[in-house]
């Protein structure tokens, strides 16, 4: 998987700086494309900004809805597993009630596939993951079984742990590689106490590697900025999703005590031989960072340019494609209806694409599609320099927070 991954970066970036000296701004695939199979999710984490506390599915910015099964499958039988891994997000995507159909194409694909998933509903399909060769989990645990229980709900750490020994045990009786498990806690106010303890539990859950990922985050002026951006560029009313990543009590937390939790953490296993590894989102913090991540919303730690439109597809689950990962505004097209390739080189997509070349949105300093693309940023950034595109972009930002 590491390998084709690498090749399909390599590929991705030649493709990139052709789109844009050639002056189309299309692709010919998309590197990633995110399945959303259903929006709806069985837990409510308060920090989620689809579900929790300020969710927009919750405030009523959006409607929870289940991919219909035949479009599903046009869908994933028109994309090719050489060109592109899929990521299946959610809600809670275990919880689509056509699994069994998704799996069934995902393993006569052999597409590369990485879940995100919060392991609660997973036992009853384990049989059928047992027979995907090149699976991938991102198993959000909000570390020790006292706080993520906490957090989620009485029981869901026992049900993740048991479903992921179960499936690491069939899939050995099946003769086939063990899943590749990266074990995510979100670091913020909820979490601060664990972070050291959370390394322990992704060792007792066979994770490959933890990942400390910062909480994204917004204040509502930075929202209301968006939101006039977004009008005046595209012409696009905001559906006020952007306000899940809303949080009151941002400002009152001491962050300090999650810097030097971090900093105990990365100091004893960063560069530790074995798994679990250590790695962190954004990738590049060290240090005195850990606290300016959540204090100074201007500082992107070296990520200046977003290429997510160039990069991803990110599929609803009523087919809207959009590129914005947790701000589903700008929608390129519909892929049940106007086809993929279609929506991904829409005319939308395209000026958005020549709008990111030189900006970011306002909300963008804090959105996970800004550091989420690692694998692709050395190409990205060697294309940038051929190109002779400059290395800082315009953040559009208002005047009070510059």
């Amino acid at each position: 998987m590491y390998r084709r991954n690498q090749r399909r970066q390599r590929k991705w970036g030649r493709e990139y700086e052709t789109a844009v000296r050639d002056g189309s701004f299309k692709l010919p695939a998309a590197t990633v494309v995110q399945l959303i199979p259903t929006e709806a999710c069985n837990l409510r984490c308060p920090f989620c900004n689809q579900w929790g506390e300020n969710g927009y599915f919750l405030s009523g910015a959006r409607h929870a809805t289940h991919m219909d099964e035949q479009s599903l499958v046009r869908l994933m039988r028109g994309l090719s597993p050489r060109d592109s891994m899929i990521s299946v997000h959610g809600g809670e995507p275990f919880a689509y009630k056509h699994t069994a159909t998704l799996l069934q194409l995902l393993r006569e694909q052999q597409f590369d596939v990485m879940f995100s998933t919060n392991g609660t509903l997973l036992t009853a399909h384990l049989k059928h993951l047992a027979e995907i060769k090149n699976l991938a989990f991102l198993l959000s645990i909000d570390g020790d079984e006292e706080t993520h229980d906490r957090i989620r709900g009485k029981g869901t750490f026992a049900r993740a742990r048991t479903a992921i020994a179960e499936l690491f045990a069939l899939r050995r009786e099946a003769g086939m590689p063990p899943p590749f498990v990266v074990m995510s806690i979100v670091v913020c106010e909820w979490t601060t106490e664990v972070l050291e303890k959370a390394y322990d539990v992704a060792r007792d859950f066979n994770a490959f590697a933890i990942n400390y990922n910062f909480r994204w985050f917004l204040t509502e002026k930075i929202g209301l900025t968006y939101e006039k951006h977004l009008e005046r560029e595209f012409g696009v009313k905001s559906s006020g999703a952007w306000r899940g990543w809303v949080s009151p009590d941002h400002e009152k937390h001491d962050y300090g005590n999650v810097a030097k939790a971090l900093e105990r953490v990365l100091r004893r296993k960063r560069y530790r031989l074995t798994p679990p590894f250590v790695v962190t989102t954004p990738s590049q913090l060290r240090g005195q960072d850990y606290e300016k991540y959540f204090t100074d919303y201007l500082n992107t730690f070296g990520n200046e340019s977003c290429f997510m439109p160039f990069y991803w597809a990110r599929v609803h689950a009523n087919g809207d494609l959009i590129f914005c990962p947790g701000h589903p505004d700008i929608i390129a097209g519909n892929v049940f209806r106007d086809g993929f390739m279609e929506s991904f080189n829409s005319e939308l997509a395209v000026k958005f694409r020549k709008h990111m070349l030189s900006n970011r949105l306002p909300i963008c300093n804090r959105c996970c599609g800004l550091y989420m693309t690692n694998p692709a940023r050395p190409f990205e950034q060697k294309a940038r320099r051929r190109l002779g595109l400059p290395k800082e972009v315009n953040s559009n930002l208002p005047a009070e927070v510059l």
